[in-house]
């Protein structure tokens, strides 16, 4: 997560597209909208959204603000050695000269699946992890 929190804030698109699985699947529901609807994304999709920060002239600030309670634990109905967080975001800044956005995530549910990697030699513990699922519903 804290390679997510930096390579986003960072806006680094080569970064990304290390930290997503292959076969990520991230979905989104709002349910306060009246006819609530999935949207689904890929990793192409989030690897998009970062390049499209970065190619924005106009923005002085972006950040993703992490819990200091994450926890990561087995989901007994993913597939052996995949890995859980629940609620690891607690907000999404984004600011430019006349405005600033933040997205208060506490209002959402969010669960991130990695998914392990190795042996991989970049890692000094053979081991990386990959985001393979991102849910998030809005209350």
């Amino acid at each position: 997560m804290d390679a997510l929190r930096i390579a986003y804030g960072r806006r680094d698109t080569t970064e990304i597209k290390l930290l997503y699985d292959d076969a990520y699947q991230g979905t989104s529901i709002d349910q306060t909208d009246p006819v609530p609807a999935a949207l689904s994304f890929t990793k192409a999709d989030e690897v998009s959204h970062v390049s499209a920060l970065a190619h924005d002239a106009s923005l002085l600030h972006v950040s993703l603000i992490l819990s200091n309670n994450m926890i990561r634990f087995s989901d007994l109905a993913d597939p052996p050695g995949w890995a859980t967080i629940q609620n690891p975001i607690v907000s999404v800044e984004v600011s430019n000269a006349s405005a600033s956005h933040q997205v208060d995530a506490t209002q959402e549910s969010m669960e991130f699946k990695f998914v392990p990697h190795t042996p991989d030699a970049t890692s000094q513990t053979d081991t990386t992890w990959k985001i393979v699922r991102w849910t998030e519903v809005k209350n």
